[in-house]
């Protein structure tokens, strides 16, 4: 911090609804690193129209406990809003001058070029702290930073360090582009202020869809121009080697286009596929200016690294000839490379070129379901005529809804009902609610409860003029006490009875139970005297799918029976017969193939138009539950979608799914249906639909699916269900998200730069890292960071994690270490390899722990014991931390 004491902040806009539904945007700084944790009002700090502040820490002290003792987790920071003044600009010097000294730091220049765009700057200021440099080869190194990193700043700016450099002696040429003088003069002169506006946001200018008002434009060379206009048109780019130049000075969402235009021409026969230019797309000399507008635009936040990555994952399918992506190790390795070492954040971005799983078609929430079920059920009498049978229900049920009354014995006595006059003379001890008996035990009443007159069915168990007299007692509202002898079993039976005579009677003894969601008392009581004889299955009519998901075709088939003007109007009587037509056609085809199916998971055709009748199964019926999905009874009140089988799934998360389902072997149960497993959810219409070329899709829309088709290399195939992507696109998300997950831990907890893999290390070099900052107490130690090799899930950090007694760290998910099967691919790897199998490898043969059931604890390393908890099930448990597992 001493070294590197600055920090970014940036705005973050809280919305919110009064009492009258008005929004209110509140805004306050936040840390660009989450983790960093800092929070707090806008107020009068920064300037809030630059959407991020730069900030100097002034000192830092550890928070301290009750007991003085330093909590190295917390820390007080002072700090304040960089300000143009001499002292934080040759601490901004310095901090660019000592991460310049590593030439791995691609981003060593991040808070001087901020400062230097963001801030009005007085020449006579920066002289003046150039001068306090008392080493005249330092100061010249200083000179070339500005001169070097000055490119991109407003032509003001760069006047600004024109004088100071003459004041020391050194040139400085302003550096605005010919081609970008050129393009400006193409549009009305007060459209922008060319003097004061940096490098990008002149050439965001011109890539605009600002009109050009000098015609002679129309036949420029002016590269711009020619880039602007060639997004217009289907014709070919003249001189596709200065695209990189280009490349590098427009914004990320411009060289998304420039990719998707040049694959178009491709496709289009214009050009021919060229790995070299795709290469130049990932890195080239002018690279450095698509480091210097991050540096301006989003200083400090995650690297976007979308197009380099695309570009890269096309170059390997290609090179590989359409069998793979790219590797872990090889995306990871571009994370490393790519990003600010010193606040190491990357971003792929994997929506802007890959379809996601927003609006694909799932099954509605709300929906009830394809069938409804009845009970035929008869009541047992000889349960209802058993009286020890009916004492045993009845006292479950008050246990059930009420306290047994408690009485106090000796702790140390026979148990007996402890004297109040006795218990006076008992040692006593003070506690929470005051002192109370250290010696007394409690006990529950056999025959007493402690009730509540606001639960209902308190009427339903007691004598008619025991409950009247309850009524009239000072504690019938709270605490009041029944006994059993105030209980009328015959009451309890004639209700039973009462609760009969509300179903629908069927004759011989038999009534109609229809289905339900949750269990009421009344139906806890018939529970436990009736018999369910047979169930009545019956598949519901009328369900609906929307028509712009038109699962079976039947829109477009009636759609085609409207006129122009019909189909454009929805109200007109056309649309809405052809409206009400789908509809039944929807539902009765639905309806057919619910019955289908019916008949094939019952193994009966005995269908009477209405329901299904067999004998009650448990089994079978949660089967069918299961499959036809049974949510509601038909006469529950549903909302307004409860009729809809299917919705477009919405995302409003920040974490947006990508669509690339699988398939199911079979189709869907209920109406015989192809679908897609998708994120758990059953999906009938997912978003790949428009990612092939024959889908008509325009050139800008194109994703990673048309440009590797445009190659050779298709990675979609059709299936009955729709288009489905090839495992290896699968494979490719997944490693993804799994880089980043492992390039968020390569964040070194000692000073916040990235952590670098130990080439030395075994076959596989990136599962040990070390911090290279030489000012970090952690300088060196090897950190091993890898993905548990038996479950793939748990990220296994030696930080974080302890070893077993033979050196394996331990997974924090499913707490492997360590197997004979392990060691012995361990030796095959090395036997394969040429190489001579180490001595302490050979010795671990057969001494493995995991498939002996040997386990540790990863926070302490203690072995794990196997023992019964509370209710008598098998737990795995640390003897020492006593944390479950």
């Amino acid at each position: 911090m001493r070294k590197h004491p600055f920090f970014f902040i940036k705005l973050h806009a809280e919305k919110s609804y009064d009492n009258r539904g008005k929004q209110e945007v509140h805004y306050k700084w936040v840390s660009v690193n989450h983790k960093d944790k800092i929070e707090f009002s806008v107020d009068n700090f920064g300037n809030r129209n630059l959407g991020y502040c730069l900030c100097k820490v002034e000192r830092a002290e550890f928070v301290s406990d009750k007991d003085g003792q330093m909590n190295k987790n917390e820390v007080t920071m002072y700090f304040h809003d960089v300000v143009p003044s001499e002292e934080d600009l040759s601490a901004i010097l310095f901090d660019c001058v000592s991460r310049s000294m590593n030439q791995e730091d691609k981003y060593s220049f991040v808070t001087l070029i901020w400062v230097l765009d963001k801030c009005s700057i007085s020449q006579q200021t920066l002289i003046s702290v150039l001068r306090k440099i008392p080493n005249a080869q330092s100061r010249s190194y200083v000179l070339d930073l500005l001169r070097q990193h000055g490119r991109c700043l407003s032509r003001n700016k760069q006047k600004v360090l024109t004088g100071v450099c003459e004041e020391f002696g050194v040139r400085y040429d302003i550096y605005m582009p010919a081609m970008l003088v050129e393009a400006l003069d193409f549009y009305r002169e007060n459209e922008i202020d060319k003097e004061n506006s940096n490098l990008f946001s002149l050439v965001d200018f011109v890539m605009s869809n600002k009109p050009l008002v000098d015609s002679s434009a129309e036949k420029t060379n002016n590269p711009l121009i020619k880039l602007r206009k060639w997004f217009m048109t289907d014709e070919s780019f003249d001189d596709y080697s200065i695209l990189p130049s280009l490349f590098s000075l427009v914004s990320e969402s411009v060289r998304l286009l420039i990719v998707k235009r040049y694959f178009h021409d491709v496709r289009l026969g214009n050009t021919r596929f060229d790995c070299e230019l795709i290469k130049q797309f990932i890195d080239n000399k002018y690279d450095s200016f698509i480091r210097y507008r991050y540096g301006i635009n989003t200083p400090n936040d995650d690297v976007v690294l979308t197009v380099p990555l695309l570009c890269d994952t096309i170059l390997t399918l290609y090179n590989t000839k359409g069998k793979e992506f790219q590797s872990f190790n090889g995306i990871l390795d571009f994370a490393i490379t790519h990003c600010d070492s010193s606040h190491p954040a990357v971003d792929w971005k994997l929506d802007k070129i890959l379809p996601s799983c927003n609006h694909g078609v799932i099954i509605n929430n709300s929906f009830k379901g394809f069938i409804d079920y009845q009970y035929i059920c008869k009541i047992n009498q000889s349960r209802l005529d058993d009286m020890e049978g009916l004492e045993v229900v009845i006292k479950s049920f008050l246990d059930s809804y009420f306290d047994r009354l408690k009485y106090p014995v000796c702790k140390y006595g026979d148990g007996s009902f402890l004297d109040m006059e006795l218990s006076k003379q008992c040692l006593k001890k003070h506690g929470k609610t005051g002192w109370q008996l250290s010696c007394v035990d409690f006990k529950l009443y056999p025959d007493k409860w402690v009730v509540d007159k606001n639960v209902p069915c308190l009427k339903v168990f007691i004598k008619k003029e025991k409950f009247e007299a309850l009524q009239t007692s000072p504690n019938f509202g709270h605490g009041a006490v029944i006994s059993w002898d105030m209980i009328s079993i015959e009451n309890f039976r004639q209700y039973v009875m009462y609760l009969v005579s509300q179903y629908t009677c069927l004759g011989n003894g038999e009534f109609l139970v229809p289905s339900y969601k949750q269990k009421t008392f009344e139906i806890k009581v018939l529970e436990e005297f009736w018999d369910i004889l047979k169930v009545r299955i019956m598949p519901r009519q009328k369900i609906k799918a929307d028509k712009n998901l038109d699962i079976f075709g039947f829109w477009k088939e009636v759609s085609q029976t409207l006129s122009e003007a019909e189909l454009g109007n929805e109200h007109s009587s056309g649309y809405m017969a052809a409206e009400e037509k789908y509809r039944q056609l929807v539902s009765d085809e639905i309806s057919k193939r619910c019955v289908e199916s019916l008949k094939s998971i019952l193994g009966t055709n005995e269908f009477n138009g209405e329901y299904f009748e067999i004998p009650y199964q448990k089994n079978v019926l949660t089967d069918i539950i299961n499959k036809f999905y049974f949510r509601e009874a038909f006469s529950d009140k549903g909302n307004n979608y409860s009729d809809d089988f299917l919705v477009r799934r919405s995302l409003n998360t920040k974490f947006v799914p990508l669509c690339a389902p699988k398939q199911n072997d079979v189709n869907f149960f209920a109406i015989n249906l192809p679908y897609f497993w998708c994120r758990g959810n059953e999906c009938f219409h997912n978003n790949l639909n428009n990612q092939s070329l024959d889908s008509r899709v325009r050139w800008y829309q194109y994703s990673l699916y048309h440009l590797a088709e445009i190659i050779g290399y298709p990675k979609l195939h059709l299936k009955e269900a729709g288009y489905e992507p090839d495992d290896a696109v699968r494979t490719f998300i997944a490693i993804a998200n799994r880089v980043l997950q492992k390039f968020r831990r390569l964040k070194c907890r000692g000073c916040g730069h990235l952590m670098f893999a130990n080439k030395s290390r075994g076959f596989n070099r990136y599962n040990y890292f070390s911090c290279v900052n030489p000012f970090c107490p952690e300088h060196g130690k090897s950190i091993y960071l890898n993905f548990c090799f038996r479950c793939k899930k748990g990220l296994i950090d030696s930080r974080d994690t302890k070893q077993c007694p033979n050196n394996w760290y331990i997974c924090p998910d499913c707490l492997s270490c360590c197997d004979d099967n392990m060691y012995a691919r361990q030796v095959q790897l090395y036997i394969l390899a040429g190489k001579p199998v180490p001595e302490k490898l050979n010795a671990m043969l057969g001494n493995g722990h995991n498939d002996k059931n040997i386990f540790f604890c990863p926070n302490c390393g203690s072995q794990i014991l196997i023992t019964k908890d509370e209710h008598n099930s098998e737990i795995k448990m640390c003897p020492h931390c006593q944390r479950r597992f």
